[in-house]
Order: C-alpha cells, then sequence, then structure tokens
C-alpha cells in the first residue's frame, strides 16, 4: 500500500501533542493514619507560583504543605497528618486545597488517629 498524498505533495499530518490539564489527585491512602505519610499528587499545565494548603472542617488553616513554584508535568507531595507546630491533628474530616494563579483544587482527606 502507498500513501496517495505522497504523490500530491501533501505532508503527512503529525499527531499533536496531548495537552495537560491542571489537576488534583486523591490523596493517598485515605483515610490516613495521623503520624503516617501520605501522598499528595498533582499536574500542572505550566509552570506556577503554586500553593497547597490542609484546612479543617471550619476552614481555618491546619498546615501550608508547599509554597512556591512548582513545574509543569507530574508532582508530588507528602503530608503525615501534623498542624503547623507538628502536633497530630484530630480525627476527622480535613481538606486539601490546590491553588495556583488560575486554578483552585480540593479534595477530602479522613484522618484517623489510632490509640
Amino acid at each position: 500500500c502507498l500513501d496517495p498524498t505522497l504523490a500530491v505533495g501533501v505532508p503527512p499530518e503529525e499527531a499533536p501533542e496531548p495537552r495537560i490539564r491542571t489537576t488534583l489527585a486523591e490523596f493517598s491512602p485515605n483515610p490516613l493514619v495521623a503520624g503516617r505519610d501520605g501522598r499528595i499528587r498533582f499536574m500542572l499545565e505550566h509552570s506556577a507560583r503554586t500553593k497547597v494548603d490542609i484546612f479543617n472542617l471550619d476552614g481555618r488553616l491546619v498546615r501550608t504543605v508547599f509554597e512556591g513554584l512548582a513545574p509543569s508535568g507530574a508532582n508530588e507531595l507528602t503530608w503525615n497528618g501534623t498542624d503547623l507546630a507538628g502536633h497530630p491533628v484530630a480525627s476527622g474530616v480535613y481538606y486539601l486545597r490546590l491553588q495556583t494563579d488560575s486554578e483552585h483544587l480540593s479534595r477530602r482527606i479522613v484522618i484517623l488517629r489510632v490509640s
């Protein structure tokens, strides 16, 4: 089989590069046992100033996990269920927020404290 477009000088089509969208994956493991490490994974369409925070149900800041310039593509952080002072947080529901200049994404996290 020959490509009939070769005879008329039509260049072959190139597949477009897949576009990366800014996304925030589910926190894992969820629920998280306080004091253990959990993974925060996100993709950025382009490098950007990024902030990743944890909030309680009242909307109070529990901890800033990352603040700075994050590269485009896949990124991964860890959080061990501790607050700004380094103390384990109480059992309950928390919110993970990824914030860039143009995006605000969030996920729910459940924390379990084991005695």
